[in-house]
């Protein structure tokens, strides 16, 4: 029972911990100073709530939906493009079902006057990992250091 409870407490600890550290629309404006004072009210407000439109700047994206987990570069006949793509992580349960295995044992047999190994043959129990999975949560493009195209997956 202890062991639970320390387990329940340790992980309260964590996720208050990492609720604490999110970063905010709010809290990123707050660090580029600036940024949002050559938009108007609406736009400040959309910005706020973590939406963009195209024609942005790079840094409104900045602000409303944070660091890009991964920039790439795309090359086209009409010109170039940078894309940032957002990861989101989706979380699996994977069951292993029990297996006969079996494990070495020694113990001294004392007409051979030796050690002799057996095999001790058992069954494993079940057990549940929890497997994060990436996908692609939200995907920007910019053209001329604007916003051109945008796209969030839906799930």
């Amino acid at each position: 029972m202890k062991q639970h409870l320390r387990w329940f407490l340790l992980a309260t600890a964590a996720a208050l911990l990492l609720a604490g550290c999110a970063s905010t629309p709010e809290k990123r404006a707050e660090a580029a100073p600036g940024v949002l004072d050559n938009l108007d009210h609406a736009e400040r407000e959309r910005v706020l709530e973590g939406q963009i439109a195209v024609g942005d700047t790079p840094e409104i994206v900045r602000i409303a939906w944070g660091e890009p987990d991964r920039r790439t570069r795309l090359v086209r006949e009409t010109g170039e493009a940078e894309r940032w793509i957002y990861l989101g992580y989706e979380q699996e349960f994977v069951d292993t079902f029990p297996r006969y295995h079996y494990r070495p044992r020694f113990y001294y047999h004392p007409g051979l006057g030796r050690y002799v190994m057996t095999r001790h043959y058992y069954w494993t129990h079940p057990r549940t990992y929890i497997v994060r999975r990436p996908y692609t949560r939200q995907v920007v493009e910019f053209r001329d250091g604007l916003v051109a195209a945008f796209e969030t997956a839906e799930r």
